[in-house]
């Protein structure tokens, strides 16, 4: 086969196409890849914001190493879901004879001795006293495993109660959420 400048100059055009070609795929690749990095990276950034910071008094003073973001104290931007009275409505819902673990503004964790029946039977009344509705009612017991979840709502809050208790433990744990709409 006779190859005239015709010929080469159509070979070398072609040749050209498929490494510009190629270039684009790598150009594309590698920007998928960074974008791809700086998501997680930011996904990152967001769960470890999100982690439960500790819990400070009003007189504590943020403690900061250079390796931590800074605490940032704020009055008056309440979170979306919460209203001005949220962090003192919360305790509202403490069952009498449990011990509290921890007090966050929108949920509360509580150990109770007291038999999950009776625990149970205590939220329920006190869904119903303040005119919620039961959406949600499951109790499950399994080899022991107790896990009884309430969910009651009105138009302009949701709470959320989960009891559970493992066959061998003593006490049971009370974890309750508020979330207002």
């Amino acid at each position: 086969m006779i190859y005239t400048s015709r010929n080469k100059i159509r070979v070398i055009k072609m040749n050209i196409i498929v490494i510009l070609v190629a270039i684009v795929f790598l150009s594309v690749g590698v920007l998928f890849n960074q974008k791809s990095r700086l998501s997680k990276d930011d996904n990152v950034n967001q769960i470890a914001s999100q982690e439960t910071p500790s819990v400070m008094s009003a007189t504590d003073e943020p403690r900061n190493s250079p390796t931590e973001k800074p605490i940032i104290k704020s009055q008056t931007t309440p979170l979306a879901t919460t209203t001005p009275d949220s962090q003192n409505n919360i305790l509202e819902y403490r069952y009498n004879q449990a011990e509290i673990i921890e007090v966050l503004p929108n949920s509360l964790i509580l150990k109770s001795t007291d038999d999950t029946k009776t625990i149970t039977n205590w939220y329920k009344e006190k869904i119903k006293s303040e005119g919620m509705n039961i959406n949600t009612f499951v109790e499950t017991n399994t080899n022991n495993n107790i896990l009884n979840k309430l969910v009651g709502a009105t138009g302009q809050k949701e709470l959320r109660i989960e009891i559970t208790k493992k066959g061998s433990d003593l006490s049971s744990q009370i974890n309750i959420s508020l979330k207002y709409f």
